[in-house]
């Protein structure tokens, strides 16, 4: 977890060479380097006027900006940064309103509200201000109060592993961070039903936040393109791509990079060797160091233990490669899956044309959803059959929709086009709803009548198969 402040010079599959004034070494291991970032845009520590705070959670109206560095919730609002706990203080002013309660979720996986995170309350009370850790049930831990009828003054204060929070000046609890509590550097403020009570609407003013110099704000990755990043298909097992470039944007290319110079990357992709311009990129993944000197004025602290885990190593924690899963030919299906009878979770996805396919919003009719890849034999030699099978069906009755898995949006444009097949894509990036439905091989085919219950399940290809999932069509639209 060591970071090396300094300048790159040249990268290639067997080492990386760099200049540091820290460090007497001049090459490192490239096998021993976890990621590279380059300097690019600060935080703008201003209020809330950088552009990585975003309203996560609720209508426009639910979070209203006052201001550079106020906000005001409604109940079903959540406002978040993805990559903000760089920072070591952050401090606002709650404002009273007879009875409310905040939350605010330190060290979350970007802002993603189900991931751990360390999960702050702060309420106003009449004359009182508390605050604590969120319990089960709605409920606040070890509640801190002190007399306070008008706005509160908080501070939170990030220490290497453990945080301070501060009422109207009074110290109100120390916390030891613990990993549990902390899956990356994100954080979401929001109005919280305290004691049962609902969510109320919530004011805050003055927010600020100061930081380390010399910190440099982390990317911001779409979710979804990581998922798609970190997943190799199955031609690909053989030759995994082993790094990735993050552009200051939030782009991502994965491959290998085969070379570094002072201008630019070259990285193969596929089949293709890019050069990309070094001033595109923010970062790039993949006892050493010989004689440190470090000084004096650049020292904040000595420690003789192991430090936590940091920031960035914590923004790093995920990156990890998975394989796409290999198809399976199961001897049975359509009557033996614990899906079946059950009502189907509801989803979400992009559709490959443009808009989204919302599950919830087709209830009523017949939905046929086929899990599939470009890559899966059986899967191209079923498809052709179920397409002509649910041409024959009227669209206002039934909906056919091929859920591909993990494939980028060109891909599959590209092998639909090829092929000249018509058919509807929903494009399941993480696969976590391939997940929902129990996908463990394609393709895989689930029927949900039209109560929202799930009628048929089946994996693999028969050669009837379109035929019969045609008739489990037929016989649903007859009840």
């Amino acid at each position: 977890g060591d970071v090396l402040p300094g300048s790159l010079r040249a990268i290639d599959a067997k080492q990386v060479d760099l200049d540091s004034e820290v460090v007497a070494l001049k090459q490192l291991p490239a096998d021993k380097l976890q990621a590279i970032q380059f300097g690019g845009d600060h935080l703008n520590l201003n209020g809330f006027e950088d552009k990585g705070w975003q309203r996560v959670r609720g209508k426009e109206d639910t979070v209203k900006r006052q201001g550079q560095a106020a906000l005001d919730f409604e109940a079903g609002g959540t406002w978040g940064h993805p990559s903000f706990m760089q920072v070591n203080e952050i401090s606002f002013k709650l404002l009273s309103s007879g009875f409310n309660a905040l939350r605010v979720r330190l060290f979350t996986d970007g802002v993603n509200a189900t991931a751990p995170s360390l999960n702050l309350l702060f309420g106003h009370m009449g004359s009182e201000v508390c605050f604590g850790l969120e319990a089960t049930g709605d409920q606040m831990d070890r509640q801190f109060r002190l007399n306070s009828s008008g706005p509160a003054s908080v501070r939170i204060a990030m220490g290497e592993n453990d945080i301070e929070v501060f009422l109207n000046g009074v110290s109100a609890r120390k916390i030891d961070l613990t990993p549990k509590m902390r899956s990356g550097s994100g954080i979401l403020i929001e109005p919280f039903s305290l004691w049962g009570n609902g969510e109320r609407e919530v004011k805050i003013q003055a927010f600020s936040a100061r930081i380390t110099p010399g910190r440099v704000a982390a990317p911001t990755v779409d979710p979804r393109s990581k998922e798609h990043a970190l997943t190799v298909p199955r031609f690909r097992q053989e030759d995994p791509p082993r790094h990735a470039l993050i552009a200051a944007n939030g782009d991502l290319l994965r491959g290998v990079i085969e070379a570094a110079t002072a201008k630019h990357f070259s990285i193969r992709s596929g089949l293709e060797t890019l050069q990309v311009p070094r001033d595109r990129v923010k970062a790039g993944q993949n006892a050493l160091l010989g004689a440190c000197r470090v000084p004096l004025k650049q020292v904040h602290g000595i420690r003789s233990t192991v430090p936590p885990e940091s920031t960035a190593m914590l923004a790093l924690r995920d990156w990890k490669l998975k394989f796409a899963p290999e198809p399976v030919l199961p001897e049975s299906g359509g009557e033996s899956s614990p899906l079946l009878k059950q009502d189907a979770k509801p989803f979400k996805l992009p559709l490959l044309g443009g808009g989204d396919f919302d599950l919830a919003q087709e209830k009523g009719k017949v939905i046929v959803l086929d899990f599939w890849a470009t890559w899966c034999g059986p899967c191209v030699k079923s498809m052709p059959g179920m397409i002509d099978e649910m041409a024959a069906f009227d669209s206002k009755q039934v909906c056919f929709i091929g859920v591909n898995q993990a494939e980028a949006k060109d891909t599959v444009k590209s092998f639909l086009d090829t092929r000249g097949w018509k058919l509807e894509v929903a494009l399941d990036a993480n696969q976590r709803v391939g997940q929902s439905f129990g996908v463990e091989g394609i393709p895989h085919t689930v029927i949900i009548g039209p109560d929202g219950k799930v009628a048929y399940v089946k994996t693999g290809f028969e050669p009837d198969g379109a035929k019969k999932i045609a008739e489990t069509v037929r016989k649903l639209l007859e009840k």
